[in-house]
């Protein structure tokens, strides 16, 4: 077991009015998973990739990490557990405009105890993985959208986490470069036993998952 989630709810207040995104879900991801919460928008699947990335918090319920449970976790604890497990894919890439390939992909390291040597170690290791060892110096604004998600996977992969959280991760690209994105997700699963979760109502996702978790109105409605 790598997460585990225990009746989890979550509730906002939208003016007076309570909103239910999370209504009781509970679950277990393993290690080396390629999982996908599916469902249409407003189901509550970005809502559970944040609780279990520890970047919201649950109203009630509990969230264990291995035999950790990160909800007894302070906000400077919880930001290195993070830092140290965690890698995170978004629709919209988040690339910093003015940084290079290679400088986005160092953003990570910057964080931790990594010498200048071995941040470059990791980087262009990661660069060459994803197939962008020519575009190193170039920036976002110089790159297409399939290679920004490339740069993007590179950056959550580059501090060795055990789990990649992707949130709508080809929501931004055309069916063919998707395709291929998930392709390269896929080969990272299988040789590095990486474990992705993605949130996505895209089916070309399902089609590379190992497990789909179907949500509908804040509740599991059914697994596959």
């Amino acid at each position: 077991m790598l997460i585990k989630l225990e009746d989890i709810h979550k509730d906002y207040m939208l003016g007076k009015v309570k909103i239910q995104a999370l209504r009781g879900v509970s679950l277990q991801i393993n290690t080396g998973e390629m999982l996908c919460f599916m469902g249409s928008s407003g189901c509550g699947k970005s809502t559970l990739l944040n609780i279990i990335g520890g970047i919201d918090g649950a109203t009630s319920g509990k969230v264990w990490y291995k035999d950790q449970e990160l909800n007894r976790l302070n906000d400077k604890r919880l930001s290195r557990w993070r830092n140290q497990h965690l890698g995170f894919i978004f629709q919209n890439f988040n690339l910093v405009p003015v940084l290079s390939a290679y400088e986005n992909v160092e953003q990570p390291l910057l964080l931790g105890k990594f010498s200048r040597n071995e941040r470059k170690e990791r980087v262009l290791a990661m660069l060459e993985l994803v197939g962008m060892s020519e575009h190193i110096q170039h920036r976002p604004d110089q790159l297409s959208g399939g290679q920004r998600q490339r740069v993007a996977i590179a950056r959550a992969l580059v501090t060795q986490p055990e789990m990649v959280l992707a949130d709508e991760p080809t929501a931004s690209l055309d069916s063919t470069t998707g395709q291929q994105v998930l392709e390269l997700m896929q080969k990272i699963n299988e040789t590095l036993s990486t474990t992705f979760v993605f949130s996505t109502h895209d089916y070309q996702v399902t089609e590379y998952a190992k497990r789909i978790v179907r949500l509908s109105d804040g509740l599991i409605e059914g697994v596959a």
